[in-house]
C-alpha cells in the first residue's frame, strides 16, 4: 500500500539531486589538533580555543566520539575560528544549513555565547551575523532548555551562492564557565571538474635565483578551477626525470631553500572524471657559479655633503647595460620625491642610503648614496662681561672650532673679535662659515647698565639729621659719611651729631659695574637748651638710637611710674604708665616715625626727660 506513495516522493528527492548536488561535512574534533582542526583557521588570535576529551566547569562529555572543543571564557576575550572553504556555487534556490551541539548548563548566569556569521571572506567585516546560542541554559537565547547537549541549526542567506564562503563562529566570553561545542556540520554545493581539466602554466616569482641559493614563489595560472580538482607539483633534475611529489596542494605557493637548478611541474586532476593533464616543465634556474650579474648603475653623487635647512640634494640613477630596472630606497627618511631612476633627498641628519636595483629577472644590484649633513661650525661667544656701563665697551669674541671658519657679526664686522659698546639690551649675533659654505648662527644679550647720580635732603633739629638718598641708578646701594668718622650703609639713616659745628657730609651712590658717585654736602650741627635732656639720677634708657623699643632700667623698684613720649616740637605722640612696680620696662617706639624724641618718665615723684633717637 505505502510503495505507490513513496516512489513518487523519491523522484522528487532524486529530481533535486541531479538538480543540485550537495555534499555535507562534518567536523567531530576527533583528530588529535594543536589550535584550530585540519582545513580551519583563526579570525586572529585562537589561543582560548583547545581540544578537550572531557569538560568541567560544566562537568561534560563529548557529545559524539571522543572529544569536543572547548572555548575559554574566564579572561573575558573574544576569538573566532573558521570553518575551510565553502562552494555553494551550485545552490540555486536550494535552503542549506549550518549546526553544532552546543552544551548548555545551568550553574552560572554569566552571559557568555556563542555568534555565527558568515562572508565570503575570512573575515568579520562585511560578514552577515545568521544567529548565535547562549551557554547559559536559561537565558531565552534562541531559547529556554534544560541543561545538557542541544542541536543548533543555522540557515544560510540565500545571496551566498559563490565558489568560496566562510562560516565563523565567534566565542564571546563574560567569564563565566566555558563553553563546548560538538558534531559540527554543514553543506556544500560545488561546481565539480567534469571531463579533462586544462593545467595551464607556471611562472616564478623571482624568473631565476641570481645567486648560488634561494627561494620563489610558483603561480600556476590559466588552468581549471572548482571543487573536486587536485594540484600535484613535482620537480626533477632533468627533463626525463625521477619527478619527486611536493607536499602542497595549493595553485600556488612559496618554495623553500633551492641551492640547484630544477624542473618543475604541475598535475591538474578532475577527481570525478578521473581525468588530468600536466603542464610544461618549468626550468628555475639557480646561479650555483655566479655566473649572471645583477644590473649595473651609478648613483650620482655617491657622496655629497649639505648644509642644514639647505634645499635637498638631487640624486640620480644611471643604467649602463641597457636593462630595464626597478629601485628601491632604504631608509626612506629624508626622501621628499621620487621621479623615475632619480630622488630628491634632504635628511635630517648624515644618512648613508642603500639603493637596490633589481631587473626583470629579479636580480639585484645595491649601490651606496651618502648624504653628510654639516650643521655648521660649533660657535660659541665669549664675553668678559655681560653686563656693561653705558657708554662702556665689551670685547666679544667668536669661538669657532674647525679650520677656515669665517665670522660676520651682527654689526657689520667679520673679524673674530669685537668691542661692542652697549646702548640697552642690545642682542648681538655672530654667523661662523665653513669651508664648505655651512653656517651656525649664535647670540648674547649684553645689557646696559646706567651711571650712578649721588644727590641727598635732609631735615634738621638742632644736632639731630634725617638723611634722605635721592640718587638715581644706585641698584649697589649708598654709603654715608657724616663728617665726623661716622658712617652708615642705611638708605635713609637719621644722624645725632651730639655737638655743635659745622660737617661735610659724603653720599657715595654705586651700580655696578659702573664706577661710583659721589656727592658732598655741607651741614651745620647745633646744640640749644631744647636738645638737653633732664635725666633723673639712677634710672638708664637703651639703647639709644633705637629701631624699635628701649628700656627703662632702675637699680630698685619704681614706684608709681608714668611715662609719655614727645616729638622734639613739643607735640605729645603716646603715653602710659607701670603698675607693678618694675625695675626694668619696654616703651615701643616700632610705630613712630623715624627722628628726634622726647621720652618724659615719672618714678617715685620725681620727673626726668631722656632724648631718644627713633632710627
Amino acid at each position: 500500500m505505502m510503495k505507490p506513495y513513496f516512489l513518487p516522493l523519491l523522484c522528487l528527492v532524486l529530481t533535486g539531486q541531479a538538480m543540485a548536488q550537495s555534499e555535507t561535512y562534518t567536523e567531530g574534533f576527533e583528530a588529535t589538533f594543536f589550535g584550530v582542526p585540519a582545513g580551519w583557521a583563526g579570525v586572529g588570535n585562537t589561543n582560548q580555543w583547545s581540544r578537550q576529551t572531557t569538560g568541567t566547569r560544566p562537568n561534560c562529555s563529548p557529545y559524539s566520539g571522543a572529544a569536543m572543543y572547548r572555548f575559554e571564557t574566564r579572561f573575558g576575550i573574544t576569538q573566532t575560528i573558521s570553518t575551510p572553504k565553502v562552494d555553494w556555487s551550485k545552490r540555486g534556490t536550494n535552503n542549506t544549513y549550518f549546526s553544532f551541539y552546543m552544551y548548555r548548563d545551568s550553574q552560572n548566569t554569566n552571559a557568555d555565547s556563542l555568534s555565527v556569521f558568515v562572508n565570503t571572506t575570512r573575515s568579520l567585516t562585511g560578514a552577515k551575523w545568521i544567529g548565535g546560542v547562549a551557554r547559559y541554559a536559561y537565558a531565552q537565547y534562541p531559547d529556554s532548555v534544560q541543561e545538557g547537549w542541544k542541536r543548533y541549526s543555522f540557515a544560510i542567506p540565500g545571496s551566498f551562492t559563490g565558489t568560496e564562503n566562510y562560516i565563523m563562529i565567534r566565542g564571546n566570553a563574560a567569564r563565566g564557565n566555558r563553553i563546548f561545542i560538538d558534531s559540527v556540520e554543514w553543506e556544500g554545493y560545488p561546481t565539480y571538474c567534469e571531463g579533462t581539466p586544462t593545467a595551464g602554466s607556471i611562472s616564478t616569482n623571482p624568473k631565476l635565483i641570481c645567486t648560488n641559493q634561494g627561494s620563489a614563489q610558483f603561480t600556476l595560472s590559466g588552468m581549471t578551477t572548482g571543487s573536486g580538482i587536485t594540484y600535484t607539483w613535482q620537480y626533477a633534475d632533468s627533463l626525463t626525470g625521477a619527478w619527486t611529489t611536493i607536499n602542497t596542494p595549493n595553485s600556488q605557493w612559496q618554495s623553500g631553500n633551492i641551492n640547484r637548478s630544477l624542473y618543475f611541474r604541475c598535475i591538474v586532476s578532475c577527481d570525478k572524471s578521473g581525468e588530468s593533464d600536466t603542464t610544461d616543465a618549468y626550468y628555475l634556474f639557480v646561479d650555483v657559479n655566479n655566473e649572471i650579474l645583477g644590473p649595473n648603475f651609478t648613483v650620482t653623487p655617491a657622496n655629497t655633503t649639505l648644509c642644514a635647512g639647505a634645499d635637498p640634494v638631487g640624486i640620480k640613477l644611471t643604467i649602463s647595460d641597457g636593462r630595464s630596472m626597478t629601485y628601491s630606497w632604504n631608509p626612506t627618511d629624508g626622501i621628499q620625491e621620487i621621479t623615475g631612476d632619480s630622488v630628491l633627498a634632504n635628511p635630517s641628519t648624515t644618512t648613508v642610503y642603500q639603493i637596490v636595483g633589481v631587473d626583470s629577472m629579479g636580480c639585484s644590484t645595491t649601490r651606496q648614496a651618502r648624504v653628510t649633513i654639516d650643521p655648521g661650525p660649533n660657535v660659541t661667544i665669549a664675553a668678559g662681561d655681560t653686563n656693561v656701563c653705558e657708554g662702556s665697551a665689551v670685547t666679544l669674541t667668536a669661538n669657532g672650532f674647525g679650520f677656515g671658519i669665517t665670522y660676520e657679526w651682527s654689526t657689520g664686522e667679520t673679524t673674530r673679535t669685537i668691542n661692542f659698546t652697549s646702548t640697552g639690551a642690545d642682542t648681538v649675533w655672530v654667523k661662523a662659515s665653513s669651508n664648505a659654505g655651512c653656517s651656525r648662527t649664535v647670540s648674547q644679550v649684553i645689557n646696559t647698565v646706567k651711571k650712578p647720580v649721588a644727590d641727598m635732603t635732609y631735615t634738621q633739629y638742632d644736632d639731630s639729621f634725617n638723611f634722605y638718598n635721592a640718587s638715581v641708578n644706585a641698584a649697589g646701594g649708598v654709603e654715608w659719611y657724616y663728617g665726623d668718622g661716622n658712617e652708615s650703609r642705611k638708605e635713609n639713616p637719621v644722624y645725632n651729631y651730639g655737638k655743635a659745628g659745622g660737617f661735610t657730609v659724603t653720599l657715595v651712590a654705586k651700580n655696578p659695574p659702573c664706577a661710583a658717585d659721589t656727592a658732598y654736602f655741607d651741614v651745620e650741627s647745633m646744640l640749644t637748651n631744647a636738645t638737653l635732656d633732664l635725666r633723673l639720677s639712677g634710672i638708664e634708657v637703651s639703647p639709644n638710637p633705637t629701631s624699635d623699643k628701649v628700656w627703662v632700667e632702675s637699680a630698685e623698684p619704681l614706684m608709681g611710674v608714668r611715662y609719655a613720649l614727645f616729638s622734639i616740637d613739643g607735640r605729645l605722640v603716646f603715653m602710659g604708665d607701670e603698675h607693678l612696680s618694675p625695675s626694668l620696662f619696654s616703651v615701643d617706639l616700632s610705630g613712630v616715625n623715624p627722628g628726634l624724641y622726647l621720652l618724659w618718665v615719672e618714678a617715685d615723684g620725681k620727673q626726668g626727660a631722656y632724648r631718644i633717637q627713633k632710627q
